[in-house]
């Protein structure tokens, strides 16, 4: 079975896949602000690794349960995220 660490140091051993981007970018990615693939597509994060792995991207982070979340009452409202046929 896979197992996903997310590390923000490298811990030693092998790394699989790499990701960077800004806090700014990665937090927009992780809230559904910005698609992933939108964000990959233009450059906000930057995935490095196996295309099988970074297809699996998008399952690993579990976008689904973020999305479905209310905002806490003393947040800011978020803007509806902009979808389209091609993004999902």
């Amino acid at each position: 079975s896979a197992k996903l660490d997310l590390c923000v140091s490298d811990p030693g051993g092998d790394t699989d896949l790499y990701l960077a981007a800004t806090l700014k970018d990665f937090i927009r990615v992780y809230r559904g602000d910005v698609r992933l693939a939108s964000a990959i597509e233009d450059g906000r994060l930057t995935v490095d690794g196996a295309p099988k792995l970074i297809r699996r991207l998008e399952r690993w982070f579990n976008f689904g349960v973020v999305e479905r979340t209310d905002p806490a009452e003393s947040a800011p409202a978020r803007r509806p995220v902009a979808r389209t046929a091609q993004s999902r």
